[in-house]
């Protein structure tokens, strides 16, 4: 239960916005790919200096994440914000140290 406060946030916001949950699934499948890609050019943006190995780890990442559910759910969004904060404290250890 704890985990779907992630979702509370997103509609949240989208209630304010429209006012009513019309579109909010569609909402949620935009949300999710911004989320996704953002999350891609940061493991592109940290494993770049690999070259190739860098695409490829990035082209693994965002075809195999997705558990076929383009959507925003308590799994998939925290699953990419776990990856998200693993990426940038690896960063923050190995490349500012």
């Amino acid at each position: 239960m704890g985990h779907s406060l992630f979702l509370y946030l997103p509609v949240y916001l989208w209630m304010k916005i429209k006012g009513s949950t019309d579109g909010i699934i569609v909402f949620m499948r935009v949300l999710y790919l911004l989320i996704h890609t953002v999350t891609s050019l940061g493991i592109y943006k940290f494993f770049r200096k690999y070259g190739i190995y860098a695409c490829a780890a990035v082209a693994i990442f965002y075809t195999q994440v997705p558990y076929t559910n383009l959507t925003v759910c308590y799994v998939s969004l925290f699953a990419l914000f776990f990856i998200l904060l693993t990426m940038l404290l690896l960063c923050y250890i190995f490349l500012l140290n």
